[in-house]
């Protein structure tokens, strides 16, 4: 909405990386219509077009990470960014806790018929399970005694489920 306020004298300036989680667009009229690419990057495909190639182009890429731990900075520059990143963290590691890990699911994302988000229990189960386990074997003298751990969804009902499978673990 604010780019419909712009003239030619206005200087627009959007920060964002295209390359970062996107949203999953579920309806077929908005991907014909191409929302299922946001407008950071729909722009850095014009301006890393050809016909852009012989001028300046606008676009400003800033490789240097100051928050993640190395290993995560690695992991992002290698699947990501062409190797390019570079990480100035000195974030410590700690013991027999690595700073990343991943772990699949078999499961698939279900709707409810009175919602518009999505959920997958395997997921939700998973992610209780893990959150739990880090909880238990919280590392107190890397940390401190505050166990606040923040988990993100996608999708509300996502959240919910695991809001709600957590709850039930701690009830039992």
């Amino acid at each position: 909405m604010p780019l419909c306020l712009a003239d030619d004298k206005t200087c627009v300036i959007l920060a964002g990386d295209h390359l970062q989680m996107t949203q999953t667009v579920h309806s077929k009229e908005a991907r014909a219509l191409g929302f299922d690419m946001s407008l950071t990057e729909r722009l850095d495909h014009v301006y890393s077009s050809v016909q852009y190639s012989e001028m300046v182009s606008p676009v400003i890429r800033l490789r240097t990470n100051y928050r993640n731990h190395s290993d995560i900075t690695q992991f992002l520059s290698s699947t990501l960014y062409n190797s390019q990143l570079i990480s100035v963290s000195d974030q410590s590691t700690v013991p027999d806790l690595p700073a990343m890990n991943f772990y699949t699911v078999h499961g698939c994302e279900v709707q409810d018929n009175d919602s518009t988000s999505f959920y997958n229990m395997a997921e939700v189960e998973e992610l209780v399970t893990r959150v739990t386990e880090l909880y238990s074997h919280w590392p107190v003298q890397y940390w401190g005694t505050t166990r606040d751990i923040l988990v993100t969804a996608a999708y509300s009902d996502q959240a919910s489920a695991v809001f709600l499978e957590e709850y039930e673990c701690y009830v039992q």
